[in-house]
């Protein structure tokens, strides 16, 4: 349980991070587009079956939605403030993730976010964090830093 715990926040930052600002030659992705990329993600690192992946892209569908949803009436991105409604949101993304996915599967996607994590922390740490490029409360481009 601490795992799950401790992974939340990073798989939510992680989430931010791929769905609201993932641009491909310059261009903004649709949300279609972010879920299919995450989703092609996730199929890669755990062998999804074509069942799973069509239950993971409508789940992951409507966790990008709500997100959204949490995010534009958050005033456009008062992480501090909204942070416990994410980490539920994300929670609730998890338990269903791991309902989809066998025990094998799961612990395959635990290690792939808990990897994806690392990475977000490293790159945060060569200028982000906090008012940085990669850590909430940035000036530049909302979640997952960058410029707009």
């Amino acid at each position: 349980m601490k795992t799950v715990a401790f992974i939340l926040p990073a798989l939510l930052a992680l989430t931010l991070n791929l769905t609201a600002q993932q641009r491909v030659g310059g261009q903004r992705l649709s949300p279609e587009e972010r879920v299919k990329q995450r989703v092609e993600a996730v199929k890669k690192e755990v062998k999804l079956t074509a069942d799973q992946e069509k239950q993971v892209t409508t789940l992951f569908t409507e966790s990008q939605k709500r997100q959204v949803e949490l995010f534009q009436n958050s005033g456009g991105g008062n992480w501090e403030a909204n942070r416990e409604k994410f980490q539920k949101l994300q929670a609730e993304e998890t338990e269903n993730v791991k309902k989809i996915l066998t025990e094998e599967q799961f612990k395959a996607y635990t290690a792939y976010v808990e990897k994806q994590r690392k990475e977000m922390e490293q790159r945060r740490g060569q200028g982000g964090g906090p008012g940085g490029q990669g850590g909430p409360g940035r000036g530049q481009g909302g979640p997952g830093g960058g410029p707009r």
